[in-house]
């Protein structure tokens, strides 16, 4: 997944400067919607990061 993000990232970054060089807005606009795409993807699939006490089991209730 981490490849998606970086190619994303990488292909935003040449099409807005590509945009700005040759000063076609649509084009610029295409590489920040790439950019807000990579976020996303980052965001969404970022694995979750536990601490050492965190459990991913719901506590037990014990009965006496």
């Amino acid at each position: 997944m981490w490849r998606i993000e970086w190619g994303l990232g990488l292909l935003a970054v040449v099409l807005a400067v590509t945009g700005i060089f040759t000063e076609t807005v649509w084009v610029l606009g295409v590489g920040a919607w790439m950019l807000i795409a990579a976020c996303l993807i980052d965001m969404v699939y970022r694995p979750c990061q536990q601490t050492p006490h965190t459990s991913t089991r719901s506590p037990t209730v014990r009965v006496h």
